[in-house]
């Protein structure tokens, strides 16, 4: 995660691996990835402020029709901004959390 959101969302999203492969519904709004429905559970315990704004999901109830869902899963959300894909890690040790901002950031 970049917490200062300074990622191009273009980007993010291009290279993303959550991206039109993990949609997410919570509270009948659909969001790109499941990090954004629950970044604040991360803002919560870090004390940090990671904003989610309208344009970073879709009300399911609120669409007039399923092409306008299908047109806003297919864009970066302005949340994506956050996402700093090119500097992530893969194949670390599995292990329990030691609950560290260094682990996400």
């Amino acid at each position: 995660m970049d917490l200062e959101g300074k990622q191009n969302p273009t980007d993010s999203f291009k290279y993303c691996y959550h991206a039109n492969k993990c949609i997410f519904l919570k509270n009948g709004k659909l969001y790109t990835c499941p990090i954004i429905p629950n970044i604040c559970n991360f803002n919560k315990y870090f004390n940090k402020n990671l904003e989610v704004e309208p344009l970073d999901f879709i009300d399911i109830y609120k669409a007039e029709n399923i092409m306008e869902i299908l047109n806003f899963l297919s864009k970066p959300a302005p949340f994506c901004r956050y996402c700093d894909v090119k500097h992530m890690t893969w194949h670390n040790t599995w292990k329990v959390s030691e609950k560290s901002i260094e682990e996400w950031t």
